[in-house]
């Protein structure tokens, strides 16, 4: 196994792409998206209503090395701060195959 940094990301599903834009420029190469994210937070209660996704919130999911990690942390707060979401940094263990 290799020790990584678990990566979990939610934001509004309309600054998704924007968002993996930064994963990619950070040097991130891989990540799994999960649509219709609902919970409880600053924004308060985030439910998707199915028609337009005006309330719907994705997970963005990724692991990579720490040095990846630490740069895709410079990047993404200013985008965090300007749009708003969450992100979380863990340690992990990556299943080799």
């Amino acid at each position: 196994m290799k020790n990584v940094k678990r990566i979990e990301l939610v934001v509004d599903s309309h600054h998704v792409d924007r968002v993996v834009g930064v994963l990619l420029a950070a040097g991130v190469n891989g990540y799994t998206v999960l649509r219709n994210a609902s919970g409880w937070g600053d924004r308060g209660d985030r439910h998707p209503d199915g028609i337009t996704g005006a309330f719907e919130n994705c997970l963005i999911l990724c692991a990579c090395d720490e040095a990846k990690a630490e740069k895709l942390g410079e990047l993404l707060a200013p985008v965090l701060k300007k749009y708003g979401g969450v992100g979380l940094v863990s340690d992990a263990r990556w299943m080799m195959r």
